[in-house]
């Protein structure tokens, strides 16, 4: 019986394990972590790259006038080079569209009531209002498809 509780107190004393049980539950999330913020940093990389190539295009578009095929065709080139290599021949994995609107701060807002018979800034019978992307219906603008006039502010989409 002694000889069991002098064993017993040895083995509760002995540290020689720990480190390594302690690892075993730290990796993990340790790893885990790891590879969470290089996932963060690429998306980011990729954010940035891609905005100065769209931004690069649109530079070129308008001081050359290039038509919207163009502009398709160089924003697809630029794309293809971030993509994954098996993905590269896949048309499907680059998906653009591109709006007009009348002015940049139009991007997204309410269309513009221009008479407000009540002042209060709904859409009433007898008010008129600004079909800046001509869908008939009063709501937040969504831009026209396509390049747009000279005037007009071009938004692009690019989803990889």
């Amino acid at each position: 019986m002694m000889r069991a509780l002098s064993l017993l107190s040895r083995i509760r004393k002995n540290q020689d394990g720990a480190t390594l049980l302690e690892f075993t539950f730290v990796a993990p999330i340790f790893v885990m972590m790891m590879l969470g913020g290089l996932d963060i940093g690429y998306s980011l990389y990729l954010r940035t790259v891609g905005s100065g190539t769209l931004e690069a295009t649109a530079r070129t578009a308008s001081l050359q006038g290039a038509s919207q095929a163009t502009m398709e065709a160089n924003i697809r080139t630029a794309m293809n080079r971030l993509l994954p290599q098996n993905q590269r021949s896949n048309p499907a994995a680059i998906t653009i569209t591109q709006k007009s609107y009348s002015d940049y701060s139009r991007v997204n807002q309410p269309e513009v009531l221009v008479v407000d018979t009540d002042s209060d800034g709904l859409l009433d019978i007898g008010d008129c209002w600004a079909d800046e992307d001509e869908d008939g219906q009063f709501g937040v603008n969504q831009g026209r498809t396509g390049l747009g006039g000279s005037d007009d502010a071009v938004y692009y989409t690019v989803t990889m």
